[in-house]
């Protein structure tokens, strides 16, 4: 259990990183400065009401809200992104194959199956509610509150920033929005096949790499790809998202 720590913190580290380049030279300072806040986060864990904080953790915010998580996410993947994109990517990365074979499946599970499971769980997680309890104790109403806090947080963390994405880039057309930009792909020219054969992408320096990092209508990733044709294209606000 204890090895499972390093991967959990190196997750938070990663997104610290990603969300703020310039602290990438610093990486050792940003996981000491991280792991020192957990530490101090997880002390009310070893008191003598640890063990309710744990059932009321464990009762809220992994519950309904990682299922309605998994519920947009197989939405998103299905119906807006596309699951023959999503199907040609893995055929793209893993050959064609016996793989072919299995599509009707996969398009059988990623339309139907997957989403009308996971709302059926969702739907039967509401109607199954009880007030929570630990060690036999039912929780106060604070804590039941606090508890619900921390279930709509985790989704709102997800919900609110791609609301406000959406409110910045659409322009009246919503397919702006749901239509991946022709930068998507690979960020290695030797992985660029299939559909991503015909683009082509050049280095971007470290600095430029920060730029575009900070820089929400820059180029995202490592590459700047670019679609042959199209070497001047300029991805403005309203064409990238």
């Amino acid at each position: 259990m204890f090895s499972f720590q390093f991967v959990f913190l190196e997750t938070v580290i990663t997104a610290v990183l990603d969300a703020a380049p310039s602290t990438r030279n610093y990486k050792p300072v940003v996981a000491a400065v991280l792991g020192a806040i957990l530490f101090l986060l997880g002390l009310p864990m070893c008191t003598g009401a640890g063990i309710y904080w744990n059932d009321l953790m464990n009762t809220f915010s992994a519950s309904w809200s990682v299922i309605l998580v998994g519920l947009i996410e197989a939405f998103i993947v299905a119906y807006v992104y596309g699951a023959r994109r999503f199907m040609n990517d893995i055929s793209m990365m893993l050959g064609n194959g016996c793989y072919r074979l299995t599509n009707p499946f996969w398009y059988l599970t990623w339309f139907i199956t997957t989403p009308l499971l996971i709302l059926g769980i969702l739907i039967f997680t509401f109607y199954r509610y009880e007030r929570p309890k630990s060690q036999g104790i039912f929780f106060p109403v604070w804590a039941e509150i606090l508890g619900w806090v921390i279930a709509v947080s985790t989704v709102l963390i997800a919900v609110i920033p791609g609301l406000y994405n959406v409110y910045r880039y659409m322009r009246g057309d919503i397919a702006t929005i749901i239509t991946p930009d022709p930068s998507w792909g690979p960020a290695l020219d030797q992985y660029r096949t299939g559909r991503y054969a015909s683009q082509k992408s050049e280095p971007m320096s470290g600095k430029t790499f920060a730029n575009a990092v900070n820089n929400p209508v820059g180029y995202p990733g490592v590459y700047k790809p670019y679609e042959s044709g199209y070497p001047n294209r300029s991805f403005d606000s309203s064409t990238h998202l």
